[in-house]
């Protein structure tokens, strides 16, 4: 079971070192909570994105060796991939992308900020390790890789440039008219992590889940505008959303403060269902995974009615060859439950509700697709 953190930048000035990104993000974080409540225009940089492999969580295998080898720094300066130093790609045909939310980030970070710290149990190396366990069975083990949004606007998670426009607070506005930006940055992800595999053996050989949380469902919600009709780039989405090598994707407990939060257009799935019919392929599996803490929103209620259109649209018969989902709400019980026993020490009665939040990152159910190969294995 392996585990990367990928973190993720924009730069205007690509021939800058590592080590001065590290100082850049310090020195920027507190001006942009500065600004935070005075301008909320997108965030604009050159050409990116630069991706960087964090050193991966400790994790035990089962024949007890100890932890993965480190992560090197990769980067992308426009079209041009390098690598230095080289590593190993990862070995699993099992990959798990993992989009994430606000608050989460490594942890050597979150233990730097008061508020940050309080949630340490749902850092992103934590994380890792719980999706690895999660999409893991006896004879295989899963690939886990964080996207960490280099971007961050006090704990606000900007996830450029996988996203056609998102402001300082980290709304953003799905767009086709992207040229497939999404789709393209996943696969250098791919590429990234398994070097010297070609497009073509990447598509044969890998089985890829997309897991967005929170914030991280804003990259989903863009992946699937990407193939509308109307985007003249539409193949290129079209080519992950309809591959064989997509196992699944898994929406946890999305939302934002402005809509839309969820793919609610239509044309959308009428799109995939005629192509994935078409091709002969079965319906994609979706996982959509929730909490009252966003479903229930009083403050936010178009979370819950987009979740209930969005659960209308892919459950129309004419689309269901488009998607096959599963639909819950977390037991409110359950989560609250599961996040007492991670602190004992006790939970703020005003952070209760988010504490819930984020346990559904952890205890959200695997779809049938994967139970049934792991009965298989």
């Amino acid at each position: 079971m392996g585990a990367l953190l990928l973190k993720l930048s924009f730069t205007g000035l690509p021939l800058l070192t590592p080590f001065f990104f590290r100082s850049f993000r310090h020195v920027c974080r507190p001006v942009w909570t500065s600004v935070r409540m005075q301008t909320f225009e997108p965030v604009r940089f050159a050409a990116g994105p630069e991706l960087f492999v964090l050193p991966s969580p400790s994790i035990r295998t089962r024949d007890g060796d100890g932890i993965r080898q480190k992560g090197a720094g990769y980067w992308i300066d426009g079209s041009n991939l390098t690598c230095e130093p080289p590593r190993a790609p990862l070995s699993s045909d099992h990959v798990v992308i993992y989009f994430g939310g606000d608050v989460q980030d490594a942890e050597e970070e979150m233990r730097k900020s008061r508020e940050a710290k309080k949630f340490i149990e749902y850092s992103l190396e934590k994380t890792a390790v719980s999706l690895g366990r999660k999409f893991s069975s006896k004879t295989s083990q899963a690939d886990v890789v964080v996207v960490r949004p280099r971007l961050l606007n006090h704990l606000t998670s900007l996830f450029k440039p996988f996203l056609f426009q998102v402001n300082l607070r980290g709304e953003a506005t799905p767009s086709p008219h992207y040229e497939s930006k999404t789709s393209r940055y996943i696969f250098e992800v791919l590429r990234l992590t398994h070097q010297g595999c070609t497009d073509e053996q990447l598509q044969q050989n890998l089985r890829v889940t997309l897991v967005g949380f929170s914030r991280g469902v804003s990259v989903l919600t863009q992946l699937f505008h990407e193939a509308l009709p109307e985007n003249p780039c539409r193949w290129q989405a079209q080519s992950l959303l309809l591959s064989p090598m997509l196992e699944a994707v898994y929406v946890l407990d999305g939302g934002s403060n402005v809509p839309p939060v969820l793919p609610v257009d239509r044309q959308i799935f009428d799109s995939l269902s005629e192509l994935r019919k078409t091709r002969g392929l079965p319906p994609l599996p979706v996982g959509l995974f929730g909490s009252s803490y966003q479903w229930k929103c009083n403050v936010r209620p178009w979370i819950g009615e987009e979740k209930m259109r969005f659960v209308e649209i892919v459950s129309e018969v004419a689309l269901q060859d488009a998607v096959t989902l599963q639909e819950l709400e977390l037991d409110e019980k359950i989560l609250g439950e599961a996040a007492r026993q991670k602190h004992p020490e006790g939970i703020p009665p005003d952070a209760f509700r988010l504490f819930i939040h984020f346990e559904v990152s952890r205890l959200f159910p695997v779809l049938p697709v994967h139970q049934h190969r792991a009965a298989h294995e």
